[in-house]
């Protein structure tokens, strides 16, 4: 087991290196906004600060590194640059019914999922499809991220 306490620091300055720029790393407990809640044993990442498990049950630390690539892939490879615009050039029958919006102001990606006939089954496959992608992404970018993504993945869902 390793706690996030004991990997902050070399975590920090880990991502720093990938980034390009500081992010501060935080236990997902931390996460405090008032509409959103993250499962502890989960991972996020917001404009400036990258949430993680606080502890993870994992012989290495390198599983939060792993954790933490994860989530900057997300940012690093687009899966946060989603446009409903876009989405609505490429499939033109998503102009024809608008649904009605749940919230103040809800993501791109939300209001797409509403288009479907099952928008938290659309959104799960999305979430898979995404991780796979930007899993493939990461390895392609950085070679080294499959020796240790490969076995924590593996112990995680074993």
């Amino acid at each position: 087991m390793i706690a996030l306490a004991d990997a902050e620091d070399a975590l920090t300055l880990f991502t720093e290196g990938i980034a390009g720029r500081y992010f501060h790393v935080k236990a997902t407990s931390e996460f405090n906004p008032a509409r959103l809640e993250i499962d502890a044993e989960s991972s996020a990442l917001t404009p400036d600060t990258l949430y993680l498990p606080e502890q993870i049950d994992y012989p290495d630390p390198a599983g939060y590194r792993v954790l933490a690539m994860e989530q900057l892939g997300l940012r690093e490879f687009g899966s946060y640059q989603f446009r409903m615009e876009t989405a609505r050039a490429r499939l033109p029958e998503l102009n024809h019914a608008e649904p009605e919006a749940h919230a103040l102001r809800e993501s791109d990606l939300t209001t797409f999922y509403r288009h479907a006939q099952f928008p938290i089954l659309l959104k799960r496959l999305h979430a898979a499809c995404e991780k796979y992608r930007v899993r493939q992404c990461l390895i392609n970018r950085y070679p080294g991220f499959h020796r240790h993504q490969q076995p924590f993945a593996q112990f995680r869902y074993i």
